[in-house]
């Protein structure tokens, strides 16, 4: 009887740190939530701005991208992936994808105020670094 009690201690102990670790990983999800912004220069007429909007809904984040010099406006992400601190956008639209590392570097909220990621689209690669927009 005391084995049958030790192994259900034992996965209730499992399952409340796996809803632990569940909700730690959405949280830091939804910290994300934002307007994120940043600029890349490919010398034909100097810095282009590049916009991201990430929304969360509960446990789902989904994200929009402005890039107004090239007429790209309201493009919604068609796959977001977050895997504790990298991150990965889609845009199969126009064959674009932002990925990277969600840096260190904390607000004065306690949320992350940087991301170090490369643009790729159609084959070419940029570094862009964003920075959490303070007026959304």
């Amino acid at each position: 009887m005391s084995k049958l009690r030790t192994f259900f201690s034992l996965s209730a102990f499992s399952l409340i740190l796996l809803l632990a670790f569940a909700s730690v990983a959405t949280a830091q999800e939804s910290r994300l939530a934002g307007v994120w912004r940043g600029a890349f220069n490919i010398n034909i007429g100097g810095d282009r701005e590049f916009i991201l909007t990430i929304s969360a809904d509960g446990e789902q984040l989904s994200a929009v991208l402005d890039i107004p010099a090239q007429g790209i406006m309201g493009l919604t992400a068609e796959s977001v992936a977050i895997d504790g601190s990298t991150f990965r956008f889609l845009f199969p639209r126009i064959e674009g994808e932002y990925y990277g590392v969600i840096h260190s570097d904390r607000a004065p909220d306690g949320n992350p105020s940087r991301m170090d990621g490369d643009w790729s689209q159609a084959g070419e690669y940029i570094p862009i670094s964003l920075h959490r927009s303070l007026a959304e």
